[in-house]
C-alpha cells in the first residue's frame, strides 16, 4: 500500500474543481480573464493612475466643474434641464467619492 499525505491530499483535492472551473471558463470563452477580485484591482490600477501630474490635474479641473454647478443655483437648474431634455441616464454630475482603499 502506497503511503500518501493527507494534507496534500486535501489540498488537492479543493484546488482542483477551482481550476477545472477556470480552465473550462478559459476554454469556451477566450476573452474572460480568470481574474479573482477584478474590483480590487481596477482599484489598485485606479489608485496608480491618480498619482500621476496629467490625471491629478484633470480630476481638480473636474471637481471644480462639479462644485461650479452644485454651488450655482441657475447654473445647476440649467444643467438639469439640458440632462432631462437630452435624456442624459445618470441623474447629473458626480462628485469625486474617497473609498476606503483610496
Amino acid at each position: 500500500m502506497e503511503e500518501t499525505n493527507e494534507t496534500s491530499k486535501t489540498s488537492e483535492t479543493s484546488e482542483q474543481p477551482k481550476t477545472k472551473g477556470k480552465n473550462i471558463v478559459s476554454t469556451k470563452y477566450p476573452h474572460i480573464f480568470p481574474i479573482r477580485c477584478i474590483a480590487h484591482h481596477i482599484n489598485l490600477l485606479s489608485s496608480d493612475i491618480i498619482k500621476l501630474n496629467w490625471a491629478t490635474n484633470i480630476i481638480t479641473c473636474c471637481k471644480k466643474i462639479v462644485t461650479f454647478f452644485k454651488q450655482s443655483h441657475a447654473g445647476g437648474a440649467i444643467l438639469q434641464q439640458e440632462i432631462v431634455e437630452n435624456m442624459i441616464k445618470g441623474g447629473g454630475l458626480k462628485k469625486y467619492v474617497i473609498t476606503r482603499w483610496t
